[in-house]
């Protein structure tokens, strides 16, 4: 009895073992035909401008076997021997050339790019090309990849400016840490000069700054980032609030000037800490303050004074005075955020008291001017 049980089950085995070799595809058969060709999800493989000596994010694409043969890839490579900067990552495997690579029939595999752009010495962003080459039965195909790369002064670890500097506009500044200008000390933007700054890096001016561009050559600070949010859609890094710190003011910092500039995507905009209404503490001119997740223009007892600029789009107070003098001309005031939270705060806030420290402080507001300017907002 024991003896017809082991033998039924040995029969079971052998049988099932059977079905599955008769299911089975030798897996030693690849198709030879060289019409039967891979086809890609891209023929070009973009990134936006990089900085160089900084690593890109990791863009991907993949390759499709849409045969009901299977194929061998004889070989993947990068034209340039992985001299461009380009980096792969074929179907798990790190590496600039890779050789016998199966793909089964009607099957797909991921590669994943990435590319570190050398400094070129030069101003001007240079264009960096190659392409990864696939040879499947003797027949060549590509996909060709692009970048370009852009010369910076990269400033780590923080840096405070002691004495007068001037920051030019030959290529753009990497801020990865807070800059500071120190009192008595005045900071000076060139027309055109670029301030990309890293994730909450910020500026700090307990001195004087003096960014003054032109309509031809405007000053910029904004974020680090300039690739996009999503693959296959068009929504820019650079237009999402929250991409670095912004501006603090110290109470010490008067006579600032903003010309022709273009201060976005911040987290807290321009702060301008407690201070005295009896010196002009900025002149903002032309410009335009937009996109911030928190605040956008905080001013504490200061005296501002504003005209033909655009402050727009907050996820708190667009702008917020608390005491002082105010003059604005000919700007525009609006919230109609659409890419953070909106915190139902106000377009215009005027305000006697701040609370600092948990304690409520009394500032008088002495002036407040708003000449044919335009206030406006999703919720007012």
């Amino acid at each position: 009895m024991k003896m017809k049980k082991q033998t039924a089950g040995l029969g079971l085995l052998l049988a099932t073992l059977l079905y599955l070799a008769a299911g089975c595809e030798r897996v030693d058969h690849y198709a030879t035909d060289p019409s039967l060709r891979l086809d890609f999800s891209t023929d070009t493989l973009t990134f936006d401008t990089l900085f160089t000596t900084i690593g890109s994010v990791t863009k991907q694409f993949m390759v499709y076997n849409p045969h009901g043969e299977n194929l061998r890839i004889e070989s993947v490579t990068l034209a340039s021997g992985g001299r461009s900067g380009f980096r792969l990552n074929v179907d798990g495997r790190k590496g600039d050339s890779f050789s016998g690579i199966d793909l089964w029939k009607r099957d797909s595999l991921r590669v994943l790019v990435e590319v570190t752009a050398s400094a070129n010495n030069a101003d001007r962003p240079l264009l960096i090309q190659d392409s990864i080459l696939f040879y499947t039965n003797g027949v060549r195909q590509f996909v060709l990849l692009q970048a370009v790369g852009q010369d910076v002064h990269i400033i780590r670890g923080g840096r405070t400016y002691t004495e007068n500097t001037t920051l030019t506009a030959d290529r753009p500044y990497l801020i990865f840490d807070s800059l500071t200008v120190g009192p008595g000390v005045t900071l000076t933007l060139a027309p055109g000069a670029t301030l990309c700054f890293h994730h909450q890096a910020k500026l700090i001016v307990a001195g004087t700054l003096k960014a003054i561009g032109t309509q031809a050559r405007p000053i910029t600070l904004h974020g680090d980032r300039l690739d996009s949010i999503y693959a296959n859609v068009t929504l820019p890094y650079d237009r999402v609030p929250g991409q670095w710190g912004g501006i603090r003011f110290e109470s010490t910092s008067f006579e600032n000037e903003l010309e022709y500039a273009d201060i976005r995507n911040t987290s807290f905009g321009l702060d301008f800490q407690p201070s005295t209404p009896d010196r002009r503490k900025i002149r903002i001119h032309n410009s335009r303050v937009t996109n911030s997740s928190g605040d956008l223009l905080t001013a504490v007892n200061c005296h501002i004074e504003a005209s033909g600029s655009e402050f727009t789009n907050a996820g708190g107070n667009t702008v917020c005075l608390i005491g002082g003098r105010h003059r604005f001309a000919h700007c525009t005031l609006a919230n109609f955020i659409v890419l953070t939270t909106r915190q139902g705060a106000p377009t215009l806030i005027l305000a006697d008291t701040a609370r600092i420290d948990n304690t409520p402080h009394h500032y008088p507001l002495t002036e407040a001017r708003f000449d044919n300017c335009l206030i406006d907002g999703s919720i007012s």
